[in-house]
């Protein structure tokens, strides 16, 4: 998965589940973003995605694995 994917599904899971979404590109360095659902955020790399980093942003982001 890369970055982009993970932010689509991210946002999707976000209005599925009737929490605010932003994303701000601005406070990323180089090819980071920022992105937030509800209350919490986390910094997402525009690159390839391993496992072990996807599991720590959706733990920032307290969306369950098995629901992403």
């Amino acid at each position: 998965m890369n970055g982009k994917q993970f932010i689509k599904q991210a946002k999707a899971w976000a209005k599925a589940n009737g929490h605010e979404y932003s994303i701000d590109t601005s406070r990323g360095k180089g090819g980071h973003q920022i992105i937030r659902v509800g209350d919490r955020k986390t910094t997402v790399k525009t690159s390839e995605i391993g496992v072990g980093l996807l599991h720590a942003m959706l733990g920032q982001l307290n969306i369950p694995k098995g629901e992403f």
